[in-house]
């Protein structure tokens, strides 16, 4: 199942709909987020690594810290997105008063 409790068919149709007319934006905006969260935790352990006189304990310490801020960070913008999209696709259109 699902997190919505539907089928994985209706789910699927239903991410369809949802990102309708904005793939290329929501593939940016995911692509971004996750190569920023693959390069930040390692960039900042080889920096420590280098600059640290007791390298791999300090780095794994602050890698393992790092990783506690991206990787709830990465969720939250993850469910914003999605929260962004369901409410999008559910408001309809105001309709302009043209006459």
């Amino acid at each position: 199942g699902t997190t919505e409790g539907a089928k994985l068919r209706v789910a699927l149709k239903e991410s369809t709909r949802l990102t309708s007319g904005r793939r290329l934006r929501i593939l940016v905006v995911v692509s971004a987020a996750f190569t920023g969260l693959l390069l930040t935790a390692p960039l900042v352990g080889l920096t420590v690594l280098l600059l640290s006189e007791k390298s791999f304990p300090l780095m794994n310490v602050v890698v393992g810290l790092v990783n506690a801020v991206t990787l709830p960070w990465l969720a939250a913008l993850l469910y914003m997105l999605y929260a962004d999209l369901r409410v999008r696709a559910d408001v309809p259109h105001p309709v302009s008063d043209s006459g």
